[in-house]
């Protein structure tokens, strides 16, 4: 078997793999990145934050993706009959070139980074699945198998799992942990029509909460093209196993079945699927929360989903990947040539306040008895109406749902205490100064649907 070296291995070609190895090939590192799957290839999480933004800029990637994706504006959240349901605008608080996010085809969306990485100067082998690894001698070494059958090995100093929810080398090492609060089962798929429902054509991601039977859960509706929209339910795992018992027993399309009754559940959800045709297939992801306890060593470092993944309510999943390979770039450029594992450390604290934010959003969106985000308005204090008065209080609960969870740990994480208790909302007024971010553009209620609709009608 022939043996190849490099400075780094990334395993796995998604958001955080890509990223990472851009960036690092960019500083002069020679990068080799194995993926087990031939790209373009389906997958979840279609839904992307405002605070991709300026990484897809970094990445040269953002004009590609503006002539290409449908454009998100904000997130809709309703309760279960659809009769109360919340907007949170992203240009409330974002500059106009930042406040339209993007909803993409996972497959195109993925091709595209991990074409990007090869212009860097990747060195990308896809259909490669590696087999071993090992990271306890002085050089790292790779074995893989491509599509052939062909067994290779490979040498690097330096090697990132960016496999995903494979967890390559969690899994490998028995450092995987589950997160028991948040053990959920999500079943999807994709509907075709011939204009995007009603209730949908303002482009935000509506996301709909599910009551009774200790589901636990929620739908999610993703208009990701002009003729297509992605549908997806989560659930407790414990729902899920009981509910699928009983559907096995009576059809063998139980998968269909299960997904098509939790989408009816809801009212309004199914006025949408009336509007549309399904078009499958049906995707079931479990083992939808984890972390392990081990996420970097002497001679490797976990980045995006290898390190951690929690529940993706608030469509968290590919910033936190592309986010903690950024953080990670630089840090591990420097233990490369300096052979000091302190930038990583530091690193992996930044990545960690950004997932302790996050996990304290979804606890707060399950427990709807103390916020409802379907019912909640932050643009309101004692029935005032008028979101500009107090806009830097409630400029943070948008900030959050946009992405800006990371380094800030000190400060949301109180202020998301202080939402299980209402009448600690005031103290939260003139709080930061958010000129960073904050828009100086005056907004209009409907301005939110306004900007997606410019959008929409150029497709």
């Amino acid at each position: 078997m022939s043996k190849r070296k490099s400075d780094i291995i990334v395993i796995g070609g998604g958001p955080s793999g890509s990223t990472i190895s851009t960036l690092l090939a960019r500083k002069g590192l020679s990068v080799t990145l194995f993926e087990k799957e031939k790209f373009p290839r389906p997958h979840v999480g279609e839904s992307l934050l405002p605070f991709c933004y300026p990484i897809f800029k970094e990445l040269g990637v953002l004009e590609e993706m503006e002539k290409r994706f449908i454009r998100k504006p904000g997130a809709c959240f309703a309760n279960q009959d659809g009769e109360n349901e919340m907007t949170y605008c992203f240009n409330k608080v974002l500059d106009k070139n930042m406040s339209l996010s993007f909803h993409v085809r996972r497959d195109e969306f993925d091709q595209l980074l991990l074409e990007n990485s090869r212009k860097n100067g990747v060195n990308v082998h896809e259909e490669n699945r590696v087999t071993k690894v090992n990271t306890d001698d002085k050089i790292c070494k790779v074995s893989t198998v491509d599509k052939s059958g062909a067994k290779l090995d490979y040498e690097a100093s330096f090697i990132i799992d960016a496999t995903g929810r494979d967890c390559f080398i969690s899994k490998s090492h028995k450092t995987l942990q589950p997160l028991e609060d948040l053990d959920r089962v999500a079943v999807s798929a994709h509907w075709t029509c011939a204009e995007i429902p009603a209730k949908l054509r303002s482009g935000s991601v509506r996301i709909t909460y599910l009551e009774g039977d200790n589901r636990k859960g929620w739908i999610w509706c993703i208009p990701i093209d002009t003729d297509r929209v992605s549908m997806g339910v989560v659930v407790d795992a414990k729902y899920f196993k009981n509910k699928i018992n009983k559907l096995k027993s009576e059809s063998d399309n139980w998968q269909l079945s299960y997904y098509l009754n939790e989408l009816k559940s809801s009212s309004s959800i199914g006025q949408i699927m009336d509007e549309m045709n399904f078009s499958g297939p049906i995707n079931i992801n479990g083992n939808y929360s984890y972390r392990t306890s081990v996420k970097y060593g002497e001679k490797f470092a976990l980045v995006g989903d290898a390190s951690q993944f929690i529940d993706p309510i608030f469509a968290s999943g590919v910033y936190i990947a592309m986010k903690s390979a950024k953080l990670l770039s630089d840090s591990i450029y420097h233990h490369v040539k300096n052979n000091d594992t302190t930038k990583i450390k530091e690193a992996y604290r930044t990545i960690e306040d950004g997932y302790k934010v996050v996990h304290e959003l979804i606890k707060i969106y399950y427990d709807p008895a103390s916020m409802n985000f379907a019912t909640t308005d932050f643009s309101k204090v004692d029935q005032k109406s008028t979101f500009g008065a107090h806009n830097d209080s409630f400029a943070l609960i948008h900030l959050l749902l946009a992405g800006d969870f990371f380094e800030k740990g000190s400060t949301y994480l109180p202020f998301l205490e202080s939402l299980k208790d209402k009448k600690q909302l005031k103290k939260w007024q003139n709080l930061i100064n958010w000129e960073e971010h904050v828009s100086k553009e005056k907004h209009n209620d409907d301005s939110c649907g306004e900007a997606f609709e410019k959008v929409f009608q150029m497709m």
